[in-house]
């Protein structure tokens, strides 16, 4: 993933579609452009943060795969990187029996502004 200016776009399981900018510093894109160990570090600090574990850790390519898991809760998160300047991310969010899906999308507009 290059560092810049992000333009994200998230559509919900209804067709909602929300979309935003925003600049990645390089030091932000370090962790998503490091090491398996690396990139599952931060992924469980974050877990523990929202009282949460990280289970199904997976690196394959430039594709990411995880789950945070937590009782009565899961999201299953799955990103596939393109060339630095694009990537898709599925996000299926299970709570109590129901499920909800979004898909991102997002792609490198340019430097930071």
């Amino acid at each position: 993933m290059k560092s810049g200016q992000w333009e994200v776009s998230s559509t919900d399981d209804s067709g909602h579609t929300a979309t935003n900018t925003h600049c990645d510093t390089p030091e932000q894109v370090k962790i998503t452009n490091g090491s398996p160990e690396e990139i599952r570090a931060s992924l469980e600090k974050s877990a523990t943060s929202l009282h949460c574990t990280i289970q199904n850790f997976k690196l394959d390519n430039n594709t990411v795969s995880y789950t945070y898991a937590r009782p009565n809760r899961s999201t299953d998160s799955k990103t596939a990187y393109h060339s630095g300047d694009s990537y898709e991310t599925t996000v299926t969010t299970k709570i109590d029996g129901k499920e909800r899906t979004s898909q991102i999308k997002a792609r490198r507009l340019g430097d930071c502004l």
